[in-house]
């Protein structure tokens, strides 16, 4: 994908299921798997997988384990993620519910409902 000129790359798994992360590292299977993605291509990478706070994205991209950090699950919880992260505040955390009820109805999401700071 490099070579044919792709310019970043997303790393997640919707089908497979991701690989373990080894013991020590700090985060999920998948953002271990976008950091294996990432040691071996020269473009940049999105490592993705339980980024629900400041805390996870500054490791994931502090680290190196990627280049930017995406954010799915904390910006549906709280649609100001980037901007309270980004100042210091805290942030309306995804719980990360066995089935997700933003989808069904964003209202019903636990996160937002409860205020669920962190």
């Amino acid at each position: 994908l490099e070579a044919s000129g792709i310019d970043m790359l997303n790393i997640t798994f919707s089908v497979a299921p991701p690989p373990e992360a080894p013991d020590g590292f700090p985060l999920s299977g998948m953002a271990y798997g976008g950091y294996l993605v990432k040691q071996a291509v020269t473009i940049p990478v999105i490592g993705v997988g339980g980024i629900t706070d400041g805390e996870a994205a500054q490791t994931l991209v502090g680290n190196g384990y990627a280049d930017i950090a995406g954010v799915a699950r904390g910006i549906l919880a709280d649609p100001d993620f980037p901007r309270k992260v980004l100042s210091g505040q805290p942030v309306h955390k995804c719980l990360s519910c066995r089935e997700c009820k933003w989808f069904t109805d964003h209202n019903k999401c636990p996160a937002r409902k409860k205020g669920a700071v962190i």
